[in-house]
């Protein structure tokens, strides 16, 4: 009783935290979380047990549990699975007599270190864009950019970019189809809706339901 009522305070407490010092509001971190460098946007979650390092996250875009993100640029609208592990990550595998970072990383996580040079690139910033899907347990690997709109089934591996409004899925990751055709991906990318305020977006909700008509209303608004 005494410990989940410390729990309750300690989540209270941190978002509260985490509003006055970001000056923005609705951000919900759970307290078993771990961020670090974040630069949040309005309307963010991050659920139990996540791990999220040097990122940005755009508004209205949420991390599933036990997600591991680092150095990742997420845009808004984006929906990110249960466990999925983003920017963990490489290490050599050609010319390299070893895969291990003891020879070639001055920060890797042992006490002592052979080397006093970095000599491989062990992260490169993964980019993902906006109204993404990425489904639980999906792993995407450095420096891999992920285009608007894009679904990634769950389980997926994914070590090449994939193109906006693209569906893929498997191991390795594979092209599975198109989520529309050109002339409507094209539209969808030339209005960036996830750019407009708000307050207007509301009033696109029930053409939300139907992209044709959301074409429609887009086109009479500019009359």
């Amino acid at each position: 009783m005494l410990y989940d009522l410390i729990k309750r305070l300690y989540y209270f407490l941190f978002t509260v935290y985490l509003s006055i010092r970001y000056s923005i509001k609705d951000i919900r971190v759970h307290f078993s979380a771990r961020i670090k460098k974040v630069s949040f946007s309005n309307h963010n979650r991050i659920y139990e047990h996540c791990v999220v390092e040097n990122s940005i996250l755009g508004k209205y875009t949420y991390v599933s549990a036990s997600s591991v993100l680092n150095n990742v640029s997420v845009g808004g609208f984006t929906s990110i699975g249960p466990s999925c592990k983003i920017g963990i990550g490489i290490h050599p595998t050609d010319k390299f007599v070893s895969t291990s970072p003891i020879f070639y990383s001055t920060k890797n996580m042992f006490k002592t270190k052979f080397t006093d040079v970095n000599s491989f690139e062990e992260y490169s910033r993964i980019e993902i864009g906006n109204d993404v899907w990425i489904g639980a347990n999906v792993i995407i690997k450095d420096g891999v950019r992920i285009g608007d709109g894009a679904i990634i089934g769950a389980g997926a591996v994914v070590t090449k970019d994939v193109s906006p409004y693209e569906i893929i899925g498997g191991i390795p990751a594979k092209h599975i189809r198109f989520r529309f055709d050109e002339e409507k991906i094209s539209f969808l990318l030339k209005t960036k809706w996830w750019d407009i305020d708000d307050s207007a977006l509301r009033k696109y909700v029930e053409q939300f339901k139907d992209l044709d008509s959301f074409q429609e209303f887009i086109r009479e608004q500019q009359v």
